[in-house]
């Protein structure tokens, strides 16, 4: 990262460059510091929040089945 100011429609850096970065005017990120993307993930992170969500979707679908079973009625003592 690069701390930057604005002089006269120039940008230069800041000599020497803070310690502090949140006292930069204007602070410049190289390539490697940049994602383009929130969802740019790696793999890891990837599997993690899908099985994140295939373990809630799992879990609802539990309790779905489970609260078909206790609402339908027993068919032993269904009388006429």
């Amino acid at each position: 990262m690069l701390c930057v100011y604005d002089n006269a429609g120039f940008i230069k850096p800041v000599s020497p460059p803070p310690a502090d970065l949140t006292t930069c005017p204007y602070v410049l990120l190289s390539g490697g510091e940049y994602q383009p993307s929130p969802f740019a993930l790696d793999n890891a992170s990837a599997l993690a929040i899908g099985g994140s969500i295939f373990l809630v979707w799992a879990v609802a679908f539990g309790f779905r089945v489970a609260a078909r079973a206790l609402n339908s009625g027993d068919p032993i003592f269904h009388e006429e």
